[in-house]
């Protein structure tokens, strides 16, 4: 439980998070900006707010919160990830790839692993690098198999298939963005938000990060 304090940070963090994962984008984004007030440094608030700009497709401010996030926490494998979220929504393969090596650094488990080499190989084909493209959905062919959801490993395959042929078919669509909402290593509330008289529980165990954007198959 964190207490509720009119002066605590982190209880309007967790409050903002509450919010967004019930989908009321503008009260959460009322306590995460309380949170940074009264925080400037919190690296769980910006991330937040990060991922409802992200929800209200406000990329641009999405990607300001992350950088924010990773500035008091560099570590941090999801705010990362939100960059590279916001970089989808932008519609900027190329800033996708960067922020994928990024990404690749902050790694420490194979499902992370998944994700990076999923994202960084759909932005490589999206400017036409198709060799590199093709190296990373091989390596995570090569991944263990309990790491690969069905759809992730049909997409993989027929990647590889149709980056084989004489000429590549590359994707034509840009990836659609769906916010990741649980996917992150900060604290999930998961009581039902109310205005700031009680605590909201929070998850004790988050969930492993689910790879997003997912492009349309060729």
């Amino acid at each position: 439980f964190t207490a509720y304090s009119p002066n605590n940070s982190e209880a309007f963090a967790v409050l903002g998070a509450a919010y967004y994962n019930e989908g009321k984008y503008e009260t959460a984004l009322k306590n995460l900006d309380e949170a940074i007030r009264l925080d400037n440094k919190s690296s769980e608030a910006y991330y937040w707010r990060g991922q409802t700009y992200l929800g209200l497709k406000d990329y641009e401010k999405a990607l300001e919160s992350f950088h924010r996030s990773l500035d008091y926490n560099s570590s941090s494998f999801n705010a990362e990830l939100g960059v590279v979220d916001a970089y989808w929504g932008l519609d900027q393969p190329r800033n996708v790839y960067t922020a994928c090596n990024k990404l690749e650094a902050l790694v420490t488990t194979d499902k992370q692993l998944v994700i990076v080499l999923s994202n960084r190989a759909r932005a490589l084909e999206k400017f036409d690098q198709y060799n590199e493209a093709y190296n990373n959905w091989r390596r995570l062919l090569e991944l263990p198999a309990e790491v690969l959801s069905e759809e992730m490993r049909a997409e993989a395959q027929a990647r590889l298939e149709a980056l084989r042929s004489p000429t590549p078919l590359p994707f034509t669509a840009t990836p659609s963005f769906t916010p990741p909402g649980t996917a992150t290593r900060f604290p999930t509330p998961t009581a039902t938000p109310r205005p700031p008289t009680r605590t909201p529980k929070v998850s004790p165990t988050p969930e492993t990060p689910t790879p997003s954007p997912t492009p349309s198959k060729k």
